[in-house]
């Protein structure tokens, strides 16, 4: 009777271990560990803009691989985020690429975006650097949009200031467009003009008499 029972609990225990195993390898299967083949590479960026581990990475915009983990350190006097990525195996990536973390839409989710640099001779290796270019912060885009807002705001007054003033005929531009009595002798000389046109000829002999006469009593 108690050999039964311990060859009951036995095979209890193999199909409980066999459970465990099947369990350990559909985990370790779906985190990518043995069944994905890759490398990894470090994105150091100065900020990381709110992504996260996990987030996917996109080389030449094709989901490659993801981010595995974020460091934050201090380096040469300024601080510094390390983005530890893993690619899928076969992905090259040049090392003058260029690297920036990207929102899907405006409130999507953080990727990052590799984007291979040309005429390379040499690609990024297991565990090699990329120096990644940093994100424009949002609340700078923001203040950058009120500043530009209150210097056109200020230039519409300046502008509405100076139209005022020309309607009511003040300065040079506003007597000219607004003074009736000049609009028509400007009008009533161009009309005579055209009538008489032999009086520009007239004024022009006039003139080079007037210039010849200078001429000679410089002499």
């Amino acid at each position: 009777m108690a050999t039964r029972q311990s060859n009951f609990e036995l095979k209890v225990g193999i199909v409980g271990l066999i459970g465990l195993l099947i369990l350990f390898i559909i985990v370790f299967s779906i985190g990518g560990f043995w069944f994905n083949p890759g490398y990894t590479l470090t994105v150091r960026f100065g900020s990381a803009s709110g992504i996260d581990v996990g987030a996917p990475v996109h080389v030449a915009g094709v989901t490659s691989g993801e981010v595995r983990a974020i460091d934050v350190s201090f380096d040469k006097g300024k601080t510094v985020v390390d983005l530890l990525i893993w690619l899928k195996k076969g992905i090259l990536v040049p090392d003058n690429s260029i690297a920036e973390i990207k929102t899907l839409g405006l409130l999507g989710e953080k990727y990052l975006d590799v984007l291979p640099g040309q005429d390379a001779q040499e690609f990024l290796q297991e565990g090699e650097f990329l120096i990644g270019q940093d994100p424009v912060s949002m609340d700078n885009l923001i203040s950058k949009g009120h500043e530009l807002a209150v210097e056109l705001d200020a230039s519409a007054e300046t502008l509405h200031a100076i139209l005022k003033k020309v309607e009511s005929g003040e300065g040079t531009v506003g007597k000219l467009l607004m003074n009736d009595k000049l609009y028509y002798d400007i009008e009533g000389l161009v009309a005579d003009l055209k009538a008489h046109p032999w009086k520009l000829l007239h004024r022009e002999r006039e003139k080079d008499k007037k210039t010849s006469g200078e001429k000679r009593g410089r002499r």
